[in-house]
């Protein structure tokens, strides 16, 4: 019997019960064999441990079932476990996408519509997707409907984009039934290799969708070289010896007449051509390489050239912090010349904590080539500040004492220990300079150590001068 079998008879025998049922949020998570999916080794582990309410005590076999923690596998675990049964148990993915990655659109229909799979169910909020065009800009003119058997969204478009390079942005306000975001990110938009993300929750999915009419070679221009394709293939059909697929421009599994007047028609278009050039994320304010000076309320991003304002998106940014919490800027605002954007969070994320930060590749600059993707780094207070850095200053002197000049950063606390004795002199975390008074043990050397210590009471290795 297959897993979807088994389901569908459990669901029935279930559900006069589960109308008055709710999981909880804790406990065990039903995957008794460890492997990240309730498949059918789990449903009959949970057979096997069904006590019934009250049972008052489990072994610690069955303790993946009971996810309320009450020492019982009863139907408030079932209830649990049930439309979970068949799913993964990590957050949400994309496992396909019509028109298949990589795919140009060269018929003479144009996109209509694209469809969108997930590997278990999720919710889709309205506003989860966004899409723009690198000729048009942005597009709203579109529906979306989720059909939950088919884990599949079809957006379809109120005219069929033709002749252009469309972005389409899937948002990881979509989750499923744990409330886990989607984990969404590709690497290669315009060939996406699916299953989407990286394994961790949260990531906007960017694909890139090449439509151009009668362009057989795939190259971005309708010319005498994709007739050359077309005519090397005329009247021949699928699985005939000299077939290319790239000829048939309809689809239709022969290549003829019909795709012959597709490309007449549309012979000298073009796609809106980019500049070549892939931007990229050049500088991240607080410096991830850096302790984070001071409680977090924006992040700044430089980028390698201007954006276009159709890309900025507040949550192409996002961090996560060490329990796995998502936090989404409240708002994002692009600097005059557009080659930078300022990340504003709801309020001070404390200091002493690490956070992961993570930037999509939505961002496409004015020639709507999208950027570089990104690798996530981490944003960190716990880190020790630099060590002090010690300006010009004499090697030898008459004089009883002598002025350092001192630099830190990320430091609240400079101390300072030299032959005389020690000090502890106040910093500003933000860097900064200090100027401190050695007094100095007369014909020696007189060595100093210096240390900073930062508001998590974290220590910087230590510098000296003598």
């Amino acid at each position: 019997m297959t897993d979807r079998r088994i389901r569908v008879l459990a669901l029935a025998l279930v559900l006069p019960w589960l109308g008055s049922l709710t999981g909880s949020a804790y406990g065990g998570n039903g995957d008794f064999d460890g492997d990240g999916i309730l498949n059918l080794a789990d449903f009959a582990a949970f057979q096997r441990c069904f006590t019934g309410s009250s049972a008052g005590s489990i072994t610690s076999v069955c303790a993946p079932g009971d996810r309320d923690l009450d020492n019982d596998i009863d139907l408030d675990d079932w209830a649990h476990f049930l439309p979970r049964f068949g799913f993964p148990l990590g957050p949400p993915r994309i496992d396909r996408l019509v028109p298949a990655p990589g795919t140009w659109i060269v018929n003479d229909q144009g996109l209509t519509e694209v469809l969108v799979g997930f590997d278990k169910p999720v919710t889709i909020p309205p506003d989860a997707i966004s899409i723009w065009t690198v000729g048009g800009g942005s597009l709203t003119a579109f529906t979306q409907a989720y059909d939950e058997a088919s884990r599949v969204l079809t957006v379809s478009f109120d005219s069929a984009v033709r002749d252009d390079r469309l972005t389409i942005v899937v948002d990881y306000s979509i989750v499923d039934v744990d409330g886990q975001e989607l984990d969404g990110e590709i690497s290669a938009p315009a060939n996406a290799s699916l299953p989407s993300g990286n394994g961790v929750r949260g990531g906007q999915a960017v694909f890139r969708i090449n439509i151009l009419q009668g362009d057989a070679n795939r190259d971005g221009l309708v010319d005498d070289a994709d007739l050359a394709i077309i005519v090397a293939s005329i009247g021949l059909c699928v699985g005939e010896p000299g077939f290319d697929s790239n000829a048939d421009l309809n689809g239709d599994g022969c290549v003829n007449a019909i795709d012959a007047n597709i490309f007449i028609s549309a012979q000298g278009r073009t796609l809106p051509s980019g500049d070549g050039v892939l931007p990229s994320v050049v500088q991240i304010t607080p410096d991830p390489s850096l302790i984070v000076p001071l409680d977090l309320t924006e992040v700044q991003v430089q980028f390698s050239e201007a954006i276009g304002n159709f890309s900025f998106n507040r949550r192409s940014l996002f961090l996560v912090d060490s329990n796995g919490g998502l936090i989404v800027p409240l708002s994002v605002t692009p600097s005059a010349q557009g080659d930078a954007a300022t990340f504003l969070f709801a309020g001070p994320l404390p200091q002493c904590a690490e956070y992961a930060l993570n930037i999509s590749n939505t961002f496409a600059d004015t020639s709507g080539m999208l950027t570089v993707n990104t690798n996530p780094s981490l944003l960190s207070g716990l880190r020790p500040p630099p060590p002090p850095t010690v300006g010009p200053h004499v090697s030898s002197t008459t004089d009883a004492s002598v002025t350092l000049t001192i630099s830190t950063f990320g430091s609240m606390i400079l101390e300072v220990n030299s032959t005389s004795g020690g000090q502890s002199v106040p910093t500003d975390p933000a860097g900064g300079a200090v100027n401190v008074d050695i007094t100095l043990v007369p014909n020696r050397p007189n060595q100093v150590f210096f240390t900073a210590t930062s508001a998590c009471d974290v220590i910087s290795a230590v510098a000296s001068t003598t």
